[in-house]
């Protein structure tokens, strides 16, 4: 009940991913850790997903990134859709090719992402590569726009933000997103003890952001977008709508 805003799902999380988030909480599933990851049991997943279903508003498949594997992903979205259940997907929506690939294979009927600012250190790859992602991120919430999927557009939120650079960034998503169906969830970024991120140094300076600092995020995307934005609260599965 905390991976949909205001949904019940049932959640897959499939291992791999392109970028290296500092923050990021299921590194060992994003790097592909042996302990963690395996092959998955697609018919037993189906079963339990039919036993479920009259409970569920989607079938969320998340990661890692799940466009790494979009041809698998493709094909496991068509199966849980012939079970009669819509289905969500929480991208990075820096592989826009492979995005655009897998609507041609399979509907989607709900897309999550993160507006990650600045890219330069929440993608974890380096200045160079982190503005070719951002530019793909760009691209990849144009085509959700122009395909009319209702987005979920989470906006990490750092101790450390900067107002100018928040800005900036998501000034260009939200021109890239224009008058589509989209809703804005800020998250702050939490790290221990409520979570294991990938680099515990780089989040001890950025992450746990009072709430000041989210009151002003808050108040920064509703300006943008002319639109309310919904806040997660602390690490608990709580929101409140503005």
């Amino acid at each position: 009940m905390v991976d949909v805003v205001g949904a019940v799902v049932f959640t897959v999380w499939l291992c791999g991913c392109n970028v290296r988030c500092p923050f990021c909480h299921n590194h060992r599933i994003a790097d592909s850790d042996p302990e963690v990851c395996g092959f998955l049991d697609v018919e037993r997943l189906l079963e339990d997903l039919s036993a479920s279903k009259t409970f569920l508003d989607y079938f969320h498949v998340t990661g890692g990134e799940p466009l790494v594997q979009w041809r698998s992903l493709a094909a496991l979205l068509e199966r849980a859709r012939g079970e009669g259940v819509r289905v969500s997907v929480n991208t990075n929506l820096t592989l826009p090719d492979a995005l655009s690939c897998l609507l041609r294979a399979a509907p989607v009927d709900h897309v999550a992402t993160d507006l990650k600012v600045p890219p330069d250190e929440m993608y974890g790859v380096g200045e160079a590569a982190a503005e070719r992602l951002w530019r793909n991120f760009i691209r990849g919430l144009m085509l959700v726009a122009d395909q009319g999927i209702p987005l979920e557009l989470r906006v990490p939120v750092r101790r450390d933000l900067s107002v100018d650079v928040l800005a900036r960034y998501a000034g260009e998503a939200l021109s890239a997103l224009g008058d589509s169906d989209y809703m804005i969830v800020l998250q702050p970024l939490v790290g221990p003890p409520l979570a294991a991120p990938r680099d515990e140094e780089w989040c001890s300076t950025r992450c746990n952001p009072p709430e000041r600092v989210m009151s002003i995020a808050k108040e920064t995307m509703e300006h943008l977008s002319g639109r309310p934005v919904s806040v997660r609260v602390g690490g608990a599965a709580l929101w409140a709508e503005g």
